[in-house]
């Protein structure tokens, strides 16, 4: 595109909403008296009847990735694992500042490639370890230039030039690239890994001190699991399925992983913690009863760890027995802090991962604590406290972990009332792990979420014992980070944890007062420990350009970037201001940036219009949903844990499912054209139906809509009231509504829509994606559908689309007339 913007006149018709070119004059408004066209408003629309191709180096700006796209690594790396939020970075200072746009960079270390990727390649550089650049410790790249006939590569990110080791030296051509560049990832990939095994300047040992003169002897230390799962009399209701989706769990993990040497472990508790010695045929528990001078009563690596494939036949005899077990107990409180304190001592020296499963926050012994009052805070000045964790021994524990390289993944099964999630959710937040509220657990509902949360976490790419460093070139620096990790340098982020699913935010900004030439280059460094126990470096290298014109910023601005940037810095936010004054902030941040484009970018254009940019045509919409998400919205309809979960997850999104999550995709199924639910042309992939908007009005009741829920995990298939059966026997092979069985419609459906279930399911393995059948009129969970019609107007107020594109028009003429 050339970059100008989409115009449309808030209480005048609009014409056309063609985005106007830079330098003409947008579409002229009509007569004041007729409404907003709701069907000229831009919206999401989805529809492809190929799979975009997006060239790293070629290409500037990658599709937005509510579409799913391939990528051809020419040397830049995927915007599945770095996503700026411009493409061309901005100069200096001032003209960042003038645009009033968010400078920053969303990061996934280990996220999954883009099917028809290679996959990273894997480098061994020996003894000598991967080459860097002397000064700033840059890694060798497909930038860097190599001088004096090869002699010495000049670092493209500080300017220094660094000799070249004699083992790596190779000729150059007549345009000066090595002639062996091809052969050569580290020169060709903007991706890639290095093996640094067997390197001490790199080594993970554990956190045990070698004695001093001993050779380095590295260690393969696995990433083990330890369950801590809670079995007080209030957590009966949930124990079976927590045994069951344990169960699917390790089984999954032993045939992802054959060759591995994994091992896991369980500890129980209620108001006492109970061990287990696996050594013998028949399993022993030792019991601690001292729960607040925590100790491990027994030699727990000699005795307590089970392998995931020769100690099957112990592990199902253990979870097979343990209900019983359980019930002999007949304990009432819970200690988990005291539980979390024994498998931090048993993890002290290797690192690992634990996972609680428990019913409330620990109310006995080590880190026990009160929850807060919170009905006396909701609604007042000082309900901000209530996002931020309660100073104390649990913290405090938490932080313990994060330093022992312990990742602690929680799932909490919670009542209705008031549970703490935020204090208890900091042991996940300093230490990478994952957060699951469940609450009031109901099996039928919840239980395929679960299985899916407990499988996916063991068995998805993931590492421990990792820390990330994103580096910038010559003039520009990272601010700050955002997301879930431990920090104890500011230039880093310590990962107890790391994982595909999991992503990070880098604020960028302009060193002092220098002024950009030329491009701009990111590098993300992540040396982390594999599942298997390998001691890997993980980089990815990206490439911008620089520009000196608003214009250009605007044209080549990033969309999905910008959403996720500005969710993430607000939830930041939040915890000093609350969750009013950040809602103002969203709004405040966006009318600056669209103020800025129609003051600089836009050619006289008529005061009635409002003009947005090309690339951020879509930013009202993705902010309004925003403003609705549980994290944002205004009202007693949100509990504070609910909150508190939404923040969580927000936080960590990948750049691949920020905007699906926001603003789900809605496909109406009846509609369904002739290439839907079959593989496209280039054999690329499979073409999904085209979307709908997210109103009300655009529903028919005579027809069937698949609405992607990613926030709650859900497949909603609406059934309208008045769908005739002869469309129902066409999709879902059934006469009536009534028929449709929610746990087999995606494999007895049509052969189309059976292929578009499965294709939800590929694309999105992080997320359980449990199908709901809801019944138009006839279903009491119907709210959960309309809850997410974002472009509605919502009965506590809320403003509906067109009314929200009103707002804004009307803040930004405001705004202009301060300004003037």
């Amino acid at each position: 595109g050339s970059g100008g913007g989409g115009s449309f006149s808030p209480g005048r018709a609009v014409p056309n909403v063609r985005p106007a070119p830079l330098g003409q004059r947008p579409s002229t408004p009509v007569t004041p008296s007729s409404k907003i066209d709701p069907s000229q408003i831009p919206t999401p629309q989805h529809e492809r009847e190929r799979k975009p191709v997006f060239f790293t180096v070629q290409h500037l700006v990658p599709p937005s990735a509510c579409v799913p796209f391939s990528v051809v690594d020419e040397g830049s790396c995927s915007p599945y694992v770095m996503r700026p939020t411009l493409h061309s970075a901005p100069v200096d200072e001032a003209i960042l500042k003038e645009s009033g746009m968010a400078w920053g960079l969303i990061v996934a270390p280990l996220a999954g490639l883009s099917d028809s990727e290679e996959p990273v390649p894997l480098i061994d550089f020996g003894a000598a370890g991967p080459i860097r650049c002397n000064r700033c410790r840059v890694y060798i790249n497909p930038f860097v230039a190599f001088i004096e006939q090869g002699k010495k590569w000049k670092c493209n990110f500080c300017e220094v030039a660094n000799e070249v080791p004699a083992d790596y030296f190779c000729n150059l051509d007549a345009d000066g690239f090595r002639r062996d560049q091809v052969n050569r990832p580290e020169l060709t990939k903007g991706s890639l890994e290095y093996d640094v095994q067997q390197l001490e300047d790199y080594a993970f040992q554990g956190n045990v001190k070698r004695t001093p003169g001993t050779p380095f002897k590295p260690l393969e230390l696995p990433l083990n699991y330890i369950f801590l799962i809670d079995v007080s009399f209030t957590a009966f209701a949930t124990l079976p399925y927590v045994i069951a989706a344990i169960q699917d769990g390790i089984h999954a993990m032993a045939a992802q992983y054959p060759e591995s040497n994994l091992c896991i472990s369980f500890v129980t508790f209620a108001s006492t913690v109970q061990f287990y010695d696996f050594s013998r045929t028949e399993f022993q528990v030792h019991i601690v009863s001292d729960v607040n001078d925590m100790f491990v009563p027994l030699p727990f690596h000699n005795v307590c760890w089970l392998n995931v494939h020769t100690d099957a036949s112990k592990i199902a005899d253990f979870l097979t027995r343990l209900p019983t077990f359980a019930q002999n107990f007949q304990e009432q409180s819970n200690c988990l802090g005291a539980a979390l304190k024994g498998a931090s001592l048993i993890l002290a020296e290797t690192g690992g991962r634990v996972m609680c499963l428990t019913t409330s926050h620990p109310k006995v012994g080590t880190a026990a604590f009160k929850v807060r009052e919170e009905h006396k805070l909701i609604g007042t000045e000082n309900e901000k406290v209530l996002y931020t964790p309660m100073e104390g021994q649990w913290t405090d524990l938490s932080t313990e972990c994060a330093k022992k390289q312990i990742c602690v993944d929680l799932v909490l099964f919670a009542s209705t009332a008031y549970c703490e999630l935020v204090t208890l959710g900091y042991a996940c937040r300093v230490t990478g792990g994952q957060q699951q509220l469940f609450l009031n657990f109901q099996a039928d509902r919840d239980y395929f979420r679960l299985r899916h949360m407990v499988v996916r976490n063991m068995t998805r790419p993931c590492g421990y014992a990792g820390i990330v460093r994103v580096r910038c070139s010559k003039g520009v620096r990272v601010k700050e980070y955002t997301g879930h990790f431990f920090s104890q340098d500011p230039l880093d982020m310590d990962l107890a944890g790391i994982d595909a699913d999991r992503g990070f935010h880098a604020q960028l900004q302009h060193e002092d007062r220098s002024t950009l030439s030329g491009p701009v280059c990111l590098q993300t460094a992540l040396l982390y420990t594999t599942r298997q126990g390998l001691r890997r470096i993980r980089v990815h290298t990206l490439s911008l350009s620089s520009s000196n014109t608003l214009a250009n910023l605007f044209r080549h601005s990033d969309l999905d970037a910008t959403v996720a940037s500005l969710a993430r810095r607000t939830i930041a936010k939040t915890v000093a201001l609350g969750v009013p004054q950040s809602r103002d902030l969203l709004l405040t941040n966006i009318i600056e940036s669209l103020t800025a484009y129609r003051r600089h970018c836009a050619n006289n254009p008529s005061p009635g219009q409002l003009i947005l940019p090309e690339s951020l045509k879509l930013i009202p919409i993705y902010l309004l949903a925003l403003l609705k998400s549980a994290s944002f919205r205004q009202g007693s309809d949100v509990r504070i844990d609910e909150r508190v979960q939404d923040m969580f997850d927000l936080l960590s999104l990948k750049p691949s499912v920020m905007l699906p999550w926001v603003y789900p995709r809605l496909f109406p199924l009846h509609l369904m054209s002739s290439v839907a639910g079959t593989m496209d042309e280039a054999r690329q992939g499979l073409v999904l139906p085209a979307t709908e908007s997210l109103s009300s009005d655009k529903l028919n009741s005579s027809g069937a809509y698949l609405l992607h829920d990613m926030n709650l995990q859900l497949l909603i298939l609406w059934i309208g009231e008045r769908a005739p059966p002869k469309l129902l026997n066409t999709l879902f092979n059934v006469e009536s509504a009534d028929q449709i069985d929610a746990a087999a419609v995606s494999t007895t459906s049509s052969e189309r829509v059976c292929a578009v279930f499965a294709e939800i399911n590929r694309l999105y393995p992080e997320y359980a994606n449990t199908i709901r059948v809801i019944r138009q009129k006839s279903d009491p969970a119907e709210y959960l559908f309309y809850q997410r019609m974002v472009e509605d107007k919502w009965a506590n107020g809320a403003w509906s689309y067109v009314e929200f594109l009103c707002l804004l028009h009307r803040q930004i003429q405001n705004r202009r007339v301060q300004q003037s």
